[in-house]
């Protein structure tokens, strides 16, 4: 292996290492057991501030 490379071990559970851990944190608590018209509205609602 290179010098100049340097191997870290990582847990194999590691939330706070994996910032897309929060985006499926918040995906479940805000779309799961919702209705379609529900889920529309907060998909619609979501497209239009991402866009701002």
């Amino acid at each position: 292996m290179p010098e100049n490379i340097t191997l870290v071990q990582l847990p194999a559970c590691s939330p706070k290492l994996n910032p897309i851990e929060g985006l499926w944190n918040y995906l479940k608590s805000h779309f799961c057991g919702a209705t379609p018209g529900l889920l529309e509205k907060r998909f619609k609602r979501a497209v239009v501030f991402s866009r701002c």
